[in-house]
């Protein structure tokens, strides 16, 4: 797993596309990167819904499937975003968080 951060001030965006749904200052981005076994486009469209886990790993994996929504919700309480981003199956994924500074 590799964690960076990044001020976006000083260093050059990952995902600039993303600054389109955000009418906030630039900040802090937050990425969370690793070569786990990757997350679906279907999980990917609902992964930080109540309740929602992999159906793939609920016999592997404990949890109640909302541990993504609780911090999608401590994230935009903050004026933030948060997201993630999977090439497929066994591709790994990153998650990422951008905190305003405004």
């Amino acid at each position: 797993m590799r964690v960076t951060i990044q001020d976006e001030h000083t260093s050059q965006l990952q995902h600039p596309d993303k600054l389109e749904n955000v009418g906030v200052l630039p900040g802090v981005l937050i990425t969370v990167a690793d070569t786990g076994r990757g997350m679906s486009p279907e999980l990917l469209q609902k992964l930080f819904g109540r309740f929602v886990r992999d159906e793939k790993t609920k016999t592997e994996v404990m949890g109640t499937g909302l541990g993504l929504y609780i911090a999608k919700q401590i994230v935009e309480a903050h004026r933030g975003e948060i997201w993630a981003e999977s090439e497929g199956q066994s591709k790994g994924s990153k998650f990422f968080v951008r905190i305003s500074r405004g």
